[in-house]
Parts: structure tokens; sequence; C-alpha cells
């Protein structure tokens, strides 16, 4: 999907003694997401998520902004059956930020000392394993 948020302060901004014509910050103009899932014989599970998000605004003046970027994630899952024994098991793992982008996390509008935002986690892998036992 893609998104188109073009927010700016109008009417009464001037009056508020807000800038008039400029961006309302924290969103982005455009954003664009994407996913990608393939599941094959209800045993494996591929799943990519792909976000794009343009430069966003971190002040009123628009006169401080966070780069634009790609955060991608991937997971993996198989799936079994121990029918003898009850047993469903899956085994999953993934890598959030692929890319290893820097990108933002909470960011904090109109922030003092320049501190606008906290950095979100690099790239990260997870694995597990998950059992379930059925009682007929």
């Amino acid at each position: 999907n893609y998104a188109y948020l073009s927010s700016k302060f109008a009417g009464s901004a001037e009056e508020l003694g807000l800038p008039t014509n400029k961006l309302i910050p924290g969103v982005p103009v455009h954003r664009w997401n994407q996913q990608l899932s393939l599941n094959v014989l209800d045993r494996f599970n591929l799943r990519v998520a792909h976000q794009w998000f343009d430069q966003i605004a971190l002040n009123d003046e628009n006169t401080v902004f966070t780069p634009s970027y790609h955060l991608v994630n991937l997971y993996v899952a198989y799936s079994f059956e121990m029918e003898k024994l009850a047993l469903s098991v899956d085994v999953f793992g993934g890598v959030n930020n692929v890319l290893d982008e820097f990108y933002f996390d909470f960011l904090q509008v109109n922030a003092g000392f320049g501190r606008y935002y906290n950095p979100a986690p690099p790239r990260n892998e997870f694995a597990g394993l998950r059992v379930k036992w059925t009682i007929k």
C-alpha cells in the first residue's frame, strides 16, 4: 500500500503563533508498505515485509528532518506434526532490519537540545521452537 499525507499548518495557525504553510511535524508525506507471504503445504512459511518512509519534519519550522529509510524484515517457519504423540512443532526464525538501516523510533517533535528521536534497534536475529500438545 502507498500513503500520501501532506498536512500543513493553515487557517488560524498564524494567530496561534505557528508557522503557516509548513508541514506538520512527525508525519511522513510519503509511505510505502509491501509484504510477500508464501505458504507451502501448510508446513513452510516465508514472509518478507518492506516499508519505506519519506523524510519526516521534526520541528514546526521544518528546519530539521529525518532521512528517508527502508526497513526490511524476514520471517521463516516450518511446521510438522507428530500424530502418535499428539504434538505439533513449529521451528521459526527471522531477521528484523535486514539492511541494518539507521532509523528512528519514538520521534520527539520540537524537542529541546537537538534530541528529536531515539534510534531504533539495529539488525537483530531471532529463532524459536513452539511445541503444542493436544489432549484428545
